[in-house]
């Protein structure tokens, strides 16, 4: 491995990204970013194991997590906590772009915003909900004998620790050194939540989960494969309208599209991307004067035009109807 990241360091155009680039107080904040926005994502995606441990609370206690749990929404929601926590998933990346589209395809018949925000505040109520159930079944873990559990299946935490602990710890202390963070890069840990979660719950609560939990699943999984839709059916839209532009003869460096499409033009003109973190070949990054573009034709992807300076845009395709 070692010998394969030097011999890339090594060719032309590559982008490198030292590990130890920043200050002692910057690693610090972006790990405290990194537990809080991981902390958001795994506890979110594993509701299916987290919310059943109300069923090991009596029904008295249950209704006083749920009040609890309530409480504890209007603070997350003030101070804008959920923006590092749950929200950072479900709602800034999943279904924010769903919910525009439902909006742009209903126009004014419909306004879903407020769909949107109940959807955020109950995930964030099931998943503080859920974090209280777990706390409270843990300080009950002396007033009860554990499970019986096959001898075969039984599995210490004092392993789990082993096999699992230092991958955790090292793979938290790299996140830190990423300058930038997405959700996927927390997958690798929410394998491993969800393991220890439901170690623990077959410890304090029954051998199998129930089968409640499968709806769960199944209602993640059904809304993932609807916004995976959407963003293909987006990308179809963007090609038919940049085909359509090229079919009349205009050049593909006079259309702005996503990101995608500028830069494999780019790459196809210009053979790389004008970055300032370019090292070898020396000379090869141009800077280049910023674009000033109007209030209502801002898109995300144009924040990045002077790593394109082959395109000189005529054109620009938006989302917006």
């Amino acid at each position: 491995m070692v010998a394969a990241m030097h011999w890339f360091a090594k060719q032309p155009y590559n982008i490198p990204t030292p590990l130890l680039s920043k200050l002692a107080f910057e690693l610090v904040k972006n790990f405290g970013r990194v537990v809080l926005g991981g902390a958001g994502v795994l506890t979110l995606f594993a509701l299916p194991v987290l919310v059943f441990f109300a069923v090991s609370l009596r029904t008295w206690k249950r209704y006083a997590v749920a009040v609890a749990a309530v409480l504890v929404i209007a603070p997350i929601h003030w101070l804008k906590i959920d923006k590092w926590h749950a929200n950072e998933a479900y709602s800034n990346a999943i279904t924010a772009p769903t919910f525009e589209r439902l909006n742009a395809i209903t126009a004014q018949a419909i306004h879903l915003d407020a769909a949107r925000y109940g959807l955020c505040v109950l995930l964030t109520g099931a998943i503080v909900f859920g974090l209280l159930c777990l706390v409270l079944c843990g300080f009950e873990r002396r007033q009860r004998h554990p499970l019986p559990q096959p001898e075969a299946a039984a599995i210490s935490w004092q392993k789990l620790c082993v096999i699992l602990g230092p991958f955790s710890a090292a793979y938290l202390a790299l996140l830190a050194l990423k300058p930038a963070l997405f959700n996927r890069y927390f997958l690798p840990l929410l394998a491993i939540l969800i393991l220890v979660l439901a170690r623990f719950y077959q410890e304090q609560v029954q051998a199998k989960l129930p089968l409640a939990s499968v709806s769960l699943i199944v209602l993640f999984g059904a809304f993932s494969i609807a916004a995976t839709h959407d963003n293909f059916a987006l990308y179809r839209g963007y090609a038919s309208a940049i085909d359509e532009l090229r079919a009349s003869g205009i050049p593909a460096t006079a259309i702005l599209g996503p990101w995608e499409y500028g830069g494999w033009t780019e790459v196809e003109k210009a053979r790389y991307f004008n970055d300032s973190r370019i090292r070898v070949p020396k000379g090869a990054y141009v800077p280049q004067p910023a674009w000033v573009l109007p209030a209502n034709c801002t898109q995300w992807f144009f924040g990045g035009l002077e790593a394109m300076p082959a395109l000189h845009p005529a054109y620009a395709v938006s989302s917006n109807p």
